[in-house]
This record gives structure tokens, C-alpha cells and sequence, in this order.
């Protein structure tokens, strides 16, 4: 199960790194400007891309993950509850549903040390990576370098923090457990909970809005009337998405670039600062179970409901991945002829446009990888 959750990780971290991108003009524009944001409407995700490489997937299935530069990370899978990390070199460590167990549910016992006071499964890997799962359902992870994550089931929030403390993502779901509350104080007059700490503060609203403030003049604001969440950077840059999948990037200088969701036609109209248009179309073909994007300059991406996916540049190569259940192997095609491949088993190749090859294999009776 461990090696299964391995490919499902790299099946949706690995396609979605190369194809979620900022609008080309304000990627070039933007080099200098991070964190960058981008979104992928054919899988739902919303990619957070900083300096060091490091990236966060947060999906509308409930799925979310980070990679750090390093290679390390973790996925929280929305259809199954898994949740599992991997370290630098891809070895999944810690599989939730390893034991036949998911993030809240009544299956197996977790790993660790359990703590009577706090009512939580502590598992300490002696690296300075602990990982805690509680009885009340939150759970969480600090590594070496003091950054790291944790979800409070009671507020149904997700927090994460970098190395020295500053929080780079969180979120709540407002779908979540009914009978908690929201930290911080309440203002009657206002109908929000604001939740104070030092550098900055927090405040989540009767009326559905909600934001962040932070000391270094960052912050973030969503506003149910427009259905647009806006991030402002310490550098007056700024970025913002809407629920119907409409986005624009400000750079420091005041440059914009936008996107535009046209519900009608299904398509993505982006707009540049240097004024350049783009437009993507999106349609869903009930002959092969695809969802297929296309764009002016003739390029397309698909992603199929059997897991395969396609993607054809403007000159017209083709690129496919597909999973083959009789092997337990994801295959990936690229225009150039070379080829690499996934297996369930942990096992993995490559072999280059010139036919030169190399792999991995894995011993399950010994638990080595050749």
C-alpha cells in the first residue's frame, strides 16, 4: 500500500509541477516576485510556487500537498483520506492507510508514542521530524528545520509555517466539523472571530469573509460578494483568485495580468500587461473520459478519467502518460521518444530520446531498491 501511495503522490505532484503555470508575459514579468500562484482548471489545483522550488498544491477534491526543495514531502489525498510523506530521495515513510488506516477513520492503529495528556500518537523519527495524530482528529508535522504543518479538526483550519515561523499557507474549511469554534475572539458588532498573535492576525466572519494581516504588510482577503480571495506581498505585488476560476497578478510596478472565466463557452481568456491575449477552451469528451484543454496557438492538454493524460504542443507532438493495471506501472511518453515509468511496486525507469536506459527495482522480501 505504501508503494501505491507513492505513485498516486507522484501521479498528481509530478504532472501538475510542469503544467500549472502563471500566464507566460507575467511569469517572465514575475521572476523576481514570490511566492507565485497558478491554477490547472482541468485538475482543480491551485499550485503556490516559492524561490527555493519548493511548491503547495491545494486541490477542490479536498486534496493538498507540499514539496519542499529538497524533494521531501507530503500529500493529503481528498478521495481515499491517506495521507503519506516522502523524504529527499521519494521513499515514502509514512503511509496512513498503510495499516488499512486513513486520517479519521476507526482502521488501524497509528504509529508512535501515544500521550495520554494531549490524547495524541506521537511518532519521532529521531532526524527531528515528529509527526502527532490525535484522538479529536488533528494532525501534524515539524521538521529539523522548524517548519512544518498541523490541522485543528475542532476549526477544521490548516496552518502551515516555514523555518522561522511564518505562516506561508492556511485555510479553513467551511464544511467542516460543526461543532467547533473559530480561535480567537468574537465581535458581536462585526459578527467576526479575530485571532490575534504576534506579527499579525487573522479574522474569519459570520457573512463568509475572511483574511489574514501580517506585520512585514502582507496580507489576504476573501470576499463572498465578488468570490475572490486577494493576496497582497510585502512588495505591493498581488495576487487573486475567484470561485469561478477567474485570477489577475499585479507586479510591484503595477503591471496586470488576468484571466477570465467564461461559463458559456468554457473557455479562459488571459490577458497580459504588454496587452497579448490567450485563450483556453475546456471541454469534456464522454467518448474517451476526457477533460480536454485547448489553446489558440493550437496546443492542447487532456486528462482522462482512467488516470492516463495527453498533451500536444503547437507543432503538433505528443506527450502521453497512462497506467497499465496488469503491470502497476504509470508510463510517461514525451514528443523527443524518451520514456519513463512508475510502478506500484516502487520500482522505476528511464530510457533517454537515443534509447539509453536505466532503472530501479524493489525487493519487497529484502526492502531494497537495485
Amino acid at each position: 500500500m505504501v508503494r501505491r501511495i507513492a505513485v498516486i503522490v507522484f501521479g498528481v505532484l509530478a504532472p501538475l509541477a510542469s503544467v500549472l503555470a502563471m500566464p507566460a508575459a507575467a511569469q517572465d514579468e514575475a521572476q523576481a516576485e514570490w511566492p507565485q500562484y497558478s491554477r490547472d482548471d482541468a485538475s482543480g489545483c491551485d499550485e503556490t510556487r516559492y524561490e527555493d522550488g519548493s511548491f503547495d498544491l491545494s486541490c477542490d477534491d479536498g486534496s493538498f500537498g507540499s514539496e519542499a526543495a529538497d524533494g521531501s514531502g507530503y500529500w493529503q489525498d481528498g478521495a481515499s483520506g491517506c495521507f503519506s510523506e516522502w523524504d529527499t530521495e521519494g521513499n515514502v515513510f509514512y503511509d496512513s492507510c498503510a495499516e488499512g488506516d486513513s486520517l479519521g477513520d476507526d482502521g488501524g492503529e497509528p504509529a508512535g508514542v501515544y500521550d495520554e495528556a494531549t490524547g495524541c500518537w506521537v511518532n519521532d523519527f529521531g532526524d527531528g521530524t515528529i509527526e502527532q495524530n490525535c484522538d479529536d482528529g488533528s494532525w501534524g508535522t515539524s521538521w529539523s528545520d522548524g517548519s512544518g504543518f498541523w490541522y485543528t479538526a475542532a476549526t477544521a483550519c490548516f496552518q502551515q509555517w516555514d523555518a522561522d515561523g511564518a505562516v506561508v499557507e492556511e485555510w479553513c474549511d467551511e464544511g467542516g466539523d460543526e461543532g467547533g469554534e473559530p480561535a480567537g475572539t468574537y465581535d458581536e458588532a462585526t459578527g467576526c472571530w479575530t485571532n490575534s498573535w504576534d506579527g499579525g492576525e487573522e479574522w474569519n466572519c459570520d457573512d463568509g469573509s475572511r483574511g489574514s494581516r501580517y506585520d512585514d504588510g502582507s496580507s489576504s482577503e476573501y470576499d463572498p460578494a465578488t468570490g475572490c480571495e486577494v493576496w497582497r506581498n510585502a512588495d505591493g505585488s498581488e495576487n487573486a483568485w475567484c470561485d469561478d476560476g477567474s485570477n489577475w497578478y499585479v507586479d510591484s510596478e503595477g503591471n496586470r495580468s488576468e484571466s477570465t472565466y467564461d461559463e458559456a463557452t468554457g473557455c479562459m481568456t488571459e490577458t497580459q500587461w504588454d496587452g497579448s491575449i490567450q485563450t483556453r477552451c475546456e471541454v469534456y469528451d464522454e467518448a474517451t473520459g476526457c477533460n480536454i484543454s485547448s489553446y489558440d496557438d493550437g496546443r492542447q492538454d487532456a486528462w482522462c478519467d482512467d488516470g492516463s493524460s495527453w498533451s500536444l504542443d503547437s507543432e503538433g507532438n505528443r506527450s502521453e502518460s497512462t497506467y497499465d493495471e496488469a503491470t502497476g506501472c504509470t508510463v510517461s511518453v514525451s514528443a523527443d521518444g524518451s520514456e519513463s515509468g512508475w510502478c506500484d511496486d516502487g520500482s522505476n525507469w528511464y530510457v533517454d530520446s537515443e534509447g539509453n536506459r536505466s532503472e530501479s527495482t524493489y525487493d519487497e522480501a529484502t526492502g531494497c531498491m537495485t
